[in-house]
């Protein structure tokens, strides 16, 4: 209490803490000590000393500190707290900021020593005591970030210290505190700044320093001081609290100061390239120096009389940006403190509780809007995803709801990286091989780089310098964030199994080969390596935080060295295998402008930066054309053309079979397309999805809409009689069953209990259809109906059926074309055909990559799609044996169902001259058309409605026995017949 009292009492009045005179405490480092010490006299009697017995300096020391260990303790800076008597230092080797309380005055203090804060840097250099508020700040270069913690600390972590100034930092050094005005001051590279006590109201004084260093504020003057290294002097300067009226205060030659502190006329200061104290009386123009055992570090005056009055702090700064290390493992991701190295056992690993499905493969995040990004796979099926968490302040308490990016199109997701300006979302793509960029929620993805890619496993982006690199087999490549200016090897490895990480402050690129870690720079020069400290350790990821290599190991351990010399800075305590490392906190993603974080560049869909083109190139995803105002346009192509959905971008697309061109359909909320079918005369599409529903709509997207929804029916793939207005389909379990697209009017043809179908395609102008699929054949031989992998030829309305092909493996995707009939074989990865007539089977393609899905031929050449396969692949009729891609196809993904939009197939139908109507009652008749579907066989038109009901051109058939005269007359009178009527009957087709 009394120390706060104390507190109040000097906000106000000129305040001394009981110690009449002010004494100086300095530093003192050799290879076997660190030590402060204490000199029991003031600048000016210390000066008088040297000035008259230069031998007299020795007793009037006394050690601060108790033990003398140089390679345990490492002290560095030091600062006094006016109303408690207490000294702060830092002490890199112990990687902890310790106090030092005076316990008696006179000529024989003691000193009590307790620990206030675990976990700075070995960098760290500034110290500045707030004794108003009872804060401790500090300078920490290698976080690149200004701290804050209570003077009274017991030895707090990471978690209780408060990052006051977090971001655009490069190296802050001098650092000092005037409580009563309520403002920090620091040195940056060439930066003099200030801000509030919080850190708020961030304010630039001076942009002109040289190697500025040290610190410290003449308190009855309101003057800054500073230290700043020339080449071959150093220079002491001083402004007022607002960086203006500059002087020069002391030039010293041939030296390089480290620290200072003022007390009156008195200027104090450690030179460490002579290895001296100097001591300047300002007003008599005159100085001292003197060696003191040891190389001199920080200096402090202690006891001087402060005064003023405190100007009331309004805390408007939000919480602390304290940042974490986010590490992935298969099952999940866990935080870290950004310093777990500096606190070496303590380090705080956190599992966050994100719970995903499937297995995590990479990760990535963007500070700036508090998302994380992970790729998470299962049974070769993946999805990017991205949960908003606050982790800036090193908490992850709550519930967190992951969503996936449903329109990124991804197979194989190997690494992921954020453009955390643009707010661009990359990742590179085994499956595919390619380098993939989409907006931040998965929108317009869109290829980048692909061509010469074997298999890319590490994807990074620098921003700030427009780049992209990446990891593929045994080289580095380079390019624009556009895909331009490509490089597939700026570096060769001699390891496949490689990690990459950039440094946007020094424009380096970081990467490990085998045992050895190394680096260049961003266009393939400087490259210089260094040996891990374990000769069998193989790094599995790696990353930049601030001055810190931070990476994991395979066999367990995350691991810190400084970027530049790679000495070992530590290590965690945790032995888990981490294959992902992010580094989530705003310095490591410093913020800048370019061409696109404005109104996204002008660009419609993707704004991506460049260093030529004015700057940015807008990019459109696939199935949209650019235009030179940065809009994108969906592409229309004219006839002939590729229709095929691509499940990953959950889009139909158009591909021509002229120029190397691709469109897109302009449909709308469409899920994952399973299928497709065109009818090319009337303009319209039909698509089946995963729910299990047919649509259709115009070319021009006009009049969407669903023509067959069921509860239980879900058709999977469709064919098209265009002239008959009818959609086949083949349901989930394999039933086929047929739509009148008019009415809606729905019939199951097939049941699995007779076929299980696979695919069907149709025949309409000869009434065929030929289904792939599982079939009951009897063998007559054995006497035994067995089910058998076939194609089946049957009439349209599902009689007559016929086995045309067997000893098939999987017979899939199926189609036909003039006499022959071609299907898929997914088992033997074959495609293969039969003559109608001779039915000669043939393979017309074999050893194939991936299983072959749908197929489609037109004008004597086939087309097919594989599984989980980018192309439309193509052979010639007449020539099976030469396979190519199909060009316009090569910007997809995952292609699935097949179909082609031409007037090649042109024909009529019986049912386009005849209607299903039934003229025995008047009352029915409209009932019964609205019901009945017209079907063309080689029999002629037949009609089927309810269950059990069919009619055909030559009779009526509600049944397979024909009625007597009695039958006739009896069920002519109900409203259902039992039996057939012969052609006699009243019913007919109008």
């Amino acid at each position: 209490m009394r120390r706060y009292l104390l507190a109040l009492v000097c906000a106000f009045f000129t305040c001394n803490t009981g110690q009449t005179k002010p004494y100086i405490a300095v530093i003192l480092n050799t290879t076997r000590c660190s030590r402060a010490r204490h000199t029991l006299a003031t600048p000016n009697g210390v000066f008088q000393m040297w000035l008259h017995d230069k031998q007299a300096n020795q007793n009037i020391n006394k050690f601060i500190t108790s033990r003398c260990n140089a390679t345990l303790d490492q002290y560095v800076a030091i600062d006094y707290h006016y109303l408690t008597r207490t000294f702060y230092m830092t002490n890199i080797g112990q990687r902890m900021i310790e106090a030092y309380d005076i316990r008696d005055a006179g000529s024989s203090p003691r000193y009590r020593k307790r620990p206030v804060f675990k976990g700075i840097s070995r960098k760290t250099t500034g110290i500045a005591v707030d004794w108003i508020h009872n804060n401790i700040y500090w300078a920490d270069p290698a976080y690149d970030a200004i701290f804050m913690t209570a003077s009274d600390g017991r030895g707090q972590l990471f978690q209780y210290a408060t990052i006051v100034v977090g971001g655009n930092l490069d190296t802050p050094s001098g650092l000092a505190v005037q409580p009563y005005i309520g403002r920090i001051f620091w040195s940056d590279v060439y930066r003099l700044e200030s801000a509030l006590l919080d850190g708020s109201n961030r304010t630039l004084l001076r942009s002109d320093l040289v190697r500025p260093k040290g610190m410290c504020i003449d308190y009855s003057t309101n003057r800054l001081y500073w230290i700043e290294q020339d080449v071959s002097e150093s220079v002491i300067r001083s402004t007022d609290m607002t960086g203006a009226n500059q002087r020069v205060e002391v030039q010293r030659p041939a030296s390089e100061l480290f620290d200072l502190d003022i007390d009156g006329d008195w200027i104090v200061t450690t030179d460490q390239k002579r290895g001296v104290i100097a001591i300047y009386d300002v007003k008599g123009h005159r100085s001292q120096e003197k060696a003191w055992g040891g190389k001199p570090f920080g200096i402090v005056i202690d006891g001087k009389t402060v005064s003023g009055e405190v100007v009331p702090q309004h805390n408007s700064k939000s919480p602390s940006d304290r940042g974490v290390i986010l590490l992935a493992t298969p099952s999940g991701i866990y935080r870290i403190n950004r310093n777990f190295a500096d606190v070496k056992d303590e380090e705080n690993l956190v599992h966050l509780p994100l719970h995903p499905q499937m297995t995590v493969y990479a990760m990535t995040a963007n500070a700036h809007t508090d998302y994380i990004y992970y790729y998470e796979e299962a049974r070769k099926e993946g999805r990017i995803m991205r949960v908003k968490m606050n982790l800036r302040h090193g908490k992850s308490e709550g519930q967190f709801t992951p969503e996936p990016l449903t329109n990124a199109a991804v197979k194989e997701v190997s690494d992921l990286s954020i453009d955390w300006l643009t707010r661009n979302l990359y990742w590179s793509d085994k499956g595919t091989r390619q380098i993939v960029v989409a907006r931040e929620d998965g929108r317009f993805p869109a290829v980048v780089v692909e061509g010469h890619l074997k298999s890319p496993r590490t994807v990074v982006v620098d921003p700030i310098s427009m780049f992209i690199f990446w990891g593929d087999k045994l080289n580095i490549g380079r390019s624009g964030l556009d895909g331009t200016e490509v490089e597939y090897s700026l570096f060769r490895v001699n390891h496949d199994n490689h990690r990459i990480a950039v440094d946007p402050k020094t424009d380096r690129i970081y990467f490990s080969d085998t045992v050895l870690l190394c680096y260049g720079d961003y266009h393939g020069h400087g490259k210089y390596c260094s040996s891990l400290l374990n000769s069998k350790v193989l790094i599995n990821s790696l990353a930049i935080m601030n001055d810190y290599i931070i990476w994991s190991s395979i066999s367990g351990g995350v691991f810190a060295q400084d970027k530049d010399t790679f000495d070992d800075v530590g290590q965690s305590s945790s032995h888990k295998s981490f294959h992902g490392i992010t580094i989530y906190h705003t310095s490591s993603q410093p913020l800048e402008t370019n061409n696109c974080t404005r109104n996204n560049g002008g660009c419609e869909q993707l704004c991506l930066p460049n260093l030529t083109n004015q700057g940015r190139s807008c990019k459109c995803t696939v199935g949209f054309w650019d235009q030179q105002d940065g809009s994108c346009v969906k592409a229309q192509l004219m006839e002939p053309y590729l229709v095929f959905p691509d499940e990953r971008l959950k889009n139909i697309y158009q591909g021509s079979l002229i120029l190397n061109m691709y469109g897109m359909f302009p449909l709308q909320s469409l899920s994952k397309v399973k299928d497709v079918a065109v009818n090319a005369f009337e303009k319209k599409i039909y698509w089946t999805d995963y729910l299990g529903v047919i649509n259709c709509a115009y070319f021009n997207g006009s009049h969407q809409h669903v023509v067959f929804a069921d509860k239980t029916v879900k058709p999977v793939n469709i064919a098209l009689d265009v002239a008959s207005k009818l959609v086949y389909f083949v349901d989930n379990r394999g039933n086929i069953g047929v739509v009148y697209v008019v009415t809606g009017a729905y019939q199951e043809l097939l049941g699995r209990d007779v076929i299980k179908a696979n695919d069907i395609a149709l025949s309409p102008e000869q009434g065929l259809m030929f289904i792939s699929g599982q079939t009951e054949v009897h063998n007559g031989s054995t006497n035994v109906t067995e089910r058998l992998q076939c194609i089946t030829m049957s009439h349209m309305d599902g009689t007559n059926l016929e086995q045309v092909a067997f000893g098939l493996g999987k017979p899939g995707g199926i189609t036909v074309y003039k006499d022959r009939v071609i299907w898929a074989d997914e088992k033997y990865k074959t495609l293969e055909e039969v003559r109608v007539g001779s039915w000669n089977r043939t393979v017309l393609v074999e050893n194939m990559r991936h299983a072959p899905v749908d197929l489609v031929a037109h004008r004597d050449y086939l087309y097919w799609t594989e599984t989980g396969g980018r192309y439309v692949m193509r052979v010639p009729l007449t020539d099976p044996i030469i396979r190519e891609m199909y060009e316009p196809s090569w910007r997809f993904f995952n292609l699935g169902g097949l179909d082609v939009v031409s007037d090649e197939f042109n024909y009529t139908s019986v049912c386009q001259r005849q209607h299903c109507q039934d003229t025995r009652f008047r009352q029915h008749a409209q009932a019964l058309s609205t019901h009945a579907i017209c079907i063309p066989t080689p029999r002629g038109a037949v009609c089927d409605s309810n269950p059990g009901e069919r009619f055909d051109s030559a009779a009526c058939h509600f049944g397979r026995r024909a009625c007597n005269d009695r039958e006739k007359y009896m069920e002519m009178s109900k409203n259902s017949l039992l039996c057939r009527i012969t052609q006699d009957s009243t019913t007919f087709f109008s």
